[in-house]
């Protein structure tokens, strides 16, 4: 459920998760992101891979032109695009994919969300339409869709896009929101889909350098055992 107005648990200090590096041992096993069976995960998924294999031509294409590179990813600071707390995708299910829009939010965020965002889940007003900002969950100044029922707040569009792309939406006679238009955040849903790709690879690095420690354990066990 959307959390009422004016509340903002997810600000304060307390609940800022320290970055670190990650332990090749205690996380050879995670799963980044949301391909994840873990007990955690909310309760309906779209797999990152099947989400942005839907996209059309024409953003796969954006990608193509305009993806940061692997390279660039490993020093890149990555923040949440609804609370805005970095998240350190060094460290294994700390970034995660928004389930309606595609761009990158952390763990806290996600897990807050909850499910698919499927209209359930969603409180609406007398006109059926959502009360709550479907990119970060909350109230506050809202401007709604004219082609869907989403509404999404002037913190999340300022921040995001900029205060000059509040005013054109709230100037415009009619507008097709993020969820119905995503041309508008092509750029921050490329950040998610190298993110995918980096994070995967990733998983599979430290796999394999558990594996090889472990390999090596072992034969240094069996060295010892034949002297």
């Amino acid at each position: 459920d959307a959390r009422e107005p004016g509340e903002d648990t997810k600000d304060s200090e307390n609940n800022v998760e320290e970055c670190e590096v990650i332990d090749e041992e205690s996380n050879a096993s995670g799963v980044i992101t949301l391909d994840d069976k873990g007990e955690d995960l909310p309760s309906k998924t779209v797999s990152d891979t099947a989400f942005f294999d839907s996209v059309s031509d024409e953003e796969k294409k954006f990608y193509e032109d305009n993806c940061p590179s692997q390279e660039s990813l490993e020093q890149r600071t990555i923040t949440c695009t609804a609370c805005w707390k970095q998240a350190n995708h060094h460290v294994m299910n700390s970034v995660m994919r928004h389930p309606v829009l595609g761009v990158v939010i952390c763990k806290q965020c996600r897990y807050w969300y909850d499910g698919d965002g499927s209209e359930g889940q969603w409180e609406k007003d007398e006109d059926g339409v959502d009360m709550f900002c479907r990119w970060c969950g909350q109230g506050g100044e809202v401007l709604g869709c004219d082609d869907c029922k989403f509404v999404f707040c002037k913190k999340c569009i300022t921040k995001n896009l900029g205060r000059g792309k509040f005013a054109e939406i709230n100037d415009a006679d009619k507008w097709a929101c993020f969820a119905c238009d995503p041309s508008q955040i092509y750029k921050e849903r490329a950040l998610m889909f190298a993110l995918v790709k980096w994070m995967s690879e990733l998983k599979v690095k430290t796999r394999l350098k558990a594996k090889l420690k472990s390999e090596k354990k072992k034969t240094e066990v069996l060295k010892k055992k034949a002297e």
